[in-house]
């Protein structure tokens, strides 16, 4: 009776060892898989990409010129997609809101970036330094100063402030059509066009923007003999 008693303990004790077995199996492996992801997305490859895509997006990154001007990789966003590849997260000019999401695949022993997201405001930054909307704006300044960026006007430079760059209401209808931001005139922060540009595209796949509303600093309304005015 002592000898079954013995035997129903270990068989007891290899049942219950199994799944604590399997468990710290499963553990290691997704352990290896884990490191392995973190080496390729830090891999010398893997920053060259990052690089190119971003100059893809901003032909002046990482020049003073450029909306880009620095990114990191973002340790914690690191992760295996159990499809392939990995995923991780770039954060731009040191602003965690600024994210940008590579998904890195291999094939044929090299790495490419399959697919790719970002923020809805890294996508804002991207519009409003857009070609399309420095005609918009300079169009503006143009009406405003009809020598406007030129060595007779009132408004010689402008640059856009991009701290004040945001979208519409949270919830509100025009959330995602409207971009809010600040122009500076002249360098001077008290020279300011505070203003909204509407999408007014009915494509989802196509945007065409208009100065919606703008109004100005007090400064910039006495350098230009003017007042608050809404776009037409």
């Amino acid at each position: 009776m002592g000898e079954l008693k013995k035997l129903f303990l270990l068989v007891l004790f290899v049942i219950m060892l199994i799944p604590i077995l399997l468990l710290g199996q499963c553990s290691y492996e997704a352990y290896k898989i884990n490191k392995e992801s973190v080496k390729v997305a830090h891999s010398k490859e893997a920053k060259n990409l990052y690089r190119k895509v971003l100059r893809e997006y901003d032909q002046n990154a990482f020049t003073e010129k450029g909306i880009i001007k620095s990114y990191k990789i973002d340790g914690d966003s690191i992760s295996h997609n159990p499809m392939g590849g990995v995923e991780v997260d770039l954060i731009i000019n040191d602003n965690k809101k600024l994210d940008f999401s590579p998904h890195i695949d291999k094939t044929d022993g090299k790495l490419e970036i399959g697919s790719l997201t970002y923020s809805a405001e890294l996508d804002r930054l991207f519009t409003v330094h857009s070609k399309d909307i420095k005609i918009l704006l300079e169009n503006l300044l143009r009406k405003l100063d009809h020598e406007a960026l030129t060595e007779n006007g009132k408004i010689r430079t402008y640059s856009i402030e991009d701290k004040s760059i945001a979208g519409g209401a949270s919830g509100a209808p025009d959330e995602f059509s409207v971009i809010k931001l600040n122009l500076i005139v002249n360098n001077d922060v008290n020279l300011k066009i505070k203003m909204k540009i509407k999408n007014i595209s009915e494509d989802i796949e196509k945007e065409k923007y208009t100065v919606a509303n703008y109004s100005l600093s007090e400064n910039l309304s006495n350098l230009l003999k003017g007042g608050s005015r809404r776009a037409k």
